[in-house]
């Protein structure tokens, strides 16, 4: 289908990243409902939640991505889980104009080591026999 490994490393990137970034909007918005339901929640702990929503969702998106590409686990997880970070990023830098801190580097460590694992678990996993031959 595709006529090279650079073509369908890219389609495989982009779809596991637009599979992790909506994965990562649906996590954000039951957790900003569940936030505003329980009421006063310290900022440490949201900090932590958005580290763990952002690691889940590079998660999701490295094991899509793998998942069409079908080899290379651990290096198109990691790029899946690189680009979601850059966008999320970037999204965030624009919207608070703050300055980069420890946090930023915290979140990359979690999105490439969640997005390492995706792909790694990915590209192991057998394909489901059915049932019904």
């Amino acid at each position: 289908m595709y006529e090279n490994n650079v073509l369908k490393t890219a389609v495989a990137v982009m779809i596991g990243v637009i599979c992790g970034i909506f994965f990562c909007t649906l996590l954000m918005v039951l957790t900003a409902w569940l936030l505003v339901k329980i009421g006063k929640l310290p900022l440490n702990t949201a900090y932590i939640l958005m580290q763990i929503i952002g690691a889940l969702a590079a998660f999701v998106g490295s094991y899509v991505a793998v998942r069409i590409h079908k080899s290379n686990g651990l290096i198109i997880g990691m790029i899946t889980a690189l680009v979601m970070f850059v966008i999320v990023f970037t999204v965030g830098w624009i919207i608070c104009l703050d300055n980069i801190s420890l946090t930023a580097i915290t979140k990359l460590t979690a999105m490439l080591c969640a997005g390492a694992l995706g792909g790694i678990l990915s590209v192991n996993k057998k394909k489901r026999l059915s049932a019904y031959h």
